[in-house]
């Protein structure tokens, strides 16, 4: 790496963020953009997990809400927490109405929706009212 690309991968992180790979190079500059570099390279390879993953998780849950309340179960009431149902509302805005078919609902729904329907639930509604995801 010349010198040239040290000081414009530098520019380009910040000094707040350069700081920690700085440290662990040895304060050596050149160093600590390869281990940057390193860092980019090995989440990037993490990343194409995480998705398999994700899609993963997604069709399982999605199948088993289809199993338990048919394949546009997004539309029922079925006690889901206040930020689920933000979740699906954020989802189904998102699409055109020519395109809320069930699988473009479930696709539009991010990772976090998913992984909320695993914890405990949180508010129904303002109100103090709480949900519970346990045997949904």
């Amino acid at each position: 790496m010349n010198h040239q690309h040290v000081e414009a991968l530098v520019r380009a992180v910040g000094p707040d963020r350069f700081a920690s790979y700085l440290v662990a190079s040895g304060e050596d500059r050149e160093l600590a953009c390869r281990l940057y570099v390193w860092d980019r390279d090995l989440a990037a390879a993490f990343l194409a997990d995480i998705a398999i993953v994700e899609i993963a998780l997604r069709n399982s849950l999605n199948h088993q809400l289809m199993t338990a309340h048919g394949p546009e179960w997004y539309t029922q009431d079925i006690g889901l927490d206040a930020r689920s149902r933000g979740s699906l509302t954020t989802a189904w805005r998102r699409l055109p109405k020519s395109r809320r078919t069930p699988g473009k609902v479930v696709a539009q729904l991010m990772f976090g929706f998913w992984t909320d329907l695993l914890d405990t639930g949180g508010e129904i509604s303002e109100a103090p009212q709480r949900c519970s995801h346990q045997g949904q």
